[in-house]
């Protein structure tokens, strides 16, 4: 995941502190979502594609697992969790903490058996994880735009997070851990592509596609994910229609392939395609449609995830020598990171799909002076 190996040094040595906070921390919420949308509901769904073979496990054919998060009109009897149990282990363990230390965080959705999503026509989004990241890492991303009023569906791939526990059963790990083989990572991009252009199809099967405008399907991802939803929008006749990319590079033919719909990169200062990326700028020139490109002051490549909101819950910061979060996690607060976010994917897919003209896309914001404009 985005910074689970330079972290992993510092928290090994904590992990008498850790257990001791988590031992004493009862359920504590994520941070709520801002949105006019209140109530959140979610479910899991596992999709199986019958024409595609698990190259990981021979006789058997690929199964994405799903997550969906959209507003409901009552509170439900249940939160989520913030994930399996196992999940946050295996997760906790890759960071060098004790079994349960992650465990007190629980969601802001309540588990629906039989979605019943508020209104109609909502407009569904994909969210692909970073390379390695198991879903629920990004789970106050998808509370904020699912009070938004948006259906965000978010996507496991097998074999490349760190775990997917699927619903019905069974556990796929990560096999492919090498994040410098540039054939690896191609061949990884392809197999996400691949995954997400098949549960766009999919949305008509889900117990509650009635509720939504699938002609009308946006994607968004971080680091690897955000190669995928561009890789998502290419082809004969894309269903996904427009797409963002929060900080991650280009692979392979994708560099130079034209997207189908407006596009929005959100990277850094120093990760852009005038600074530090040049698959960014071999992909500016190959568009001619809409294209952006922002910049978020403060921001490391895991401020984009919730590792900082986590360390923040769990009161781990006081454990790290000074300045190392920083380093890791950003100088931007983690609060202040989310309405970033917030406010940027908002405006883009309001932009996209409800013909909005935010301020915020045509130029610096007095509200964000942390953004600024690639040209």
């Amino acid at each position: 995941m985005a910074s689970h190996q330079r972290l992993t040094h510092f928290l090994v040595f904590l992990l008498f502190f850790t257990f001791s906070v988590a031992a004493s921390i009862k359920k504590i919420h994520l941070p709520a979502p801002s949105g006019p949308h209140k109530n959140i509901g979610t479910f899991t769904h596992t999709l199986t594609d019958h024409s595609r073979p698990e190259k990981y496990a021979p006789g058997t054919s690929r199964k994405v697992l799903v997550q969906a998060f959209y507003p409901i009109s009552q509170p439900g009897q249940q939160y989520a969790p913030y994930a399996p149990k196992l999940t946050l282990d295996v997760v906790g363990s890759s960071y060098g903490l004790p079994n349960g230390t992650i465990e007190p965080i629980i969601t802001n959705s309540f588990i629906q058996s039989y979605p019943k999503p508020k209104g109609k026509n909502l407009v569904p989004l994909l969210f692909s994880t970073g390379s390695g990241v198991p879903r629920f890492l990004y789970t106050t991303m998808y509370e904020e735009m699912a009070s938004q009023g948006y259906f965000v569906i978010a996507i496991d791939h097998p074999y490349d997070a760190l775990i997917v526990e699927f619903p019905e059963g069974g556990v796929a790990y990560m096999v492919n851990s090498s994040s410098n083989d540039l054939n690896s990572i191609i061949e990884s991009l392809g197999t996400r592509v691949a995954d997400a252009k098949f549960v766009a199809k999919q949305l008509t099967k889900l117990p509650c596609a009635s509720a939504l405008d699938l002609d009308k399907i946006g994607m968004f991802g971080h680091s690897l994910g955000g190669a995928t939803a561009a890789g998502a929008m290419t082809g004969k006749s894309p269903l996904v229609k427009a797409g963002l990319n929060l900080d991650g590079s280009f692979f392979g033919p994708l560099n130079t392939t034209d997207v189908q719909g407006p596009f929005l990169l959100v990277g850094r200062p120093e990760h852009n395609s005038e600074n530090g990326d040049p698959t960014w700028k071999s992909w500016r020139k190959a568009q001619h449609g809409w294209v952006k490109e922002v910049t978020f002051k403060g921001f490391t490549h895991a401020t984009f995830s919730d590792e900082g909101t986590d360390v923040e819950l769990l009161g781990l910061k006081r454990f790290f020598p000074p300045g190392h979060l920083e380093k890791e996690l950003g100088t931007v607060k983690p609060k202040r990171g989310r309405q970033l976010v917030a406010a940027y994917v908002g405006a883009f897919f309001g932009f996209a799909f409800g013909g909005d003209n935010s301020h915020l896309l045509a130029g610096p914001s007095k509200e964000y002076p942390e953004v600024g404009f690639v040209i």
